[in-house]
């Protein structure tokens, strides 16, 4: 189904959009696709009468919309919508994917990956962890590195040598590689990157 459908668990909620934009209700099609924009000001009234009727759908349809976006390859919405629905381990593995993407491109983030996210999730997810220990790396902040390095290693457990672990030993191994290729300058500030 489209977005619109699984968002308002409606098969016909696209012919729904269709005729509204037709009959000039406050929405314009941004696209040849089907792709609709409230009015903003319309837009805001109806996100605060949901806020307002029925806050603890607001995170789901957020988070819907995120793995919808996610399955569509639109992976800058779905993380807007995955930090939306405080999805944070969908937001961790959006955020590592683009740093990585990144640093392997030899290509600068436009923007930091983890501004926004409030401390306690870079705290208890893995992505989030790794991302902000490699930032801290490459900024020559040991102190924040290995406080972040310690809790991903907290997080993640000892590590055994089986093919279950494999994902965890990625995770510790990721920012190894990546300064060993000289992507993230080796520094005494850094000496946990071996």
């Amino acid at each position: 189904p489209g977005l619109a459908a699984l968002l308002a668990d409606d098969d016909d909620a696209q012919a729904r959009l269709d005729d509204l934009e037709r009959s000039g209700v406050f929405l314009t099609d941004v696209s040849d696709g089907g792709w609709y924009r409230y009015h903003a000001l319309f837009a805001d009234l109806l996100r605060a009468g949901l806020r307002s009727r029925n806050p603890a759908l607001v995170p789901e349809l957020h988070h819907r919309a995120a793995l919808w976006l996610l399955a569509h390859g639109a992976t800058t919405e779905a993380e807007f919508h995955a930090r939306l629905a405080g999805d944070w381990p969908l937001v961790g593995r959006l955020v590592c994917d683009r740093w990585l993407g990144a640093v392997l491109d030899d290509a600068e983030l436009a923007s930091d990956p983890l501004a926004g996210t409030p401390p306690l999730p870079v705290a208890d997810v893995p992505d989030l962890s790794l991302v902000a220990a490699a930032r801290a790396c490459s900024r020559g902040d040991r102190d924040e590195a290995d406080l972040h390095r310690a809790r991903l290693d907290e997080l993640l457990g000892p590590l055994r040598r089986s093919t279950e672990d494999q994902p965890r030993t990625v995770h510790r191994r990721i920012v190894n590689s990546i300064a060993s290729s000289g992507a993230i300058p080796k520094s005494s500030s850094c000496a946990w990157i071996r």
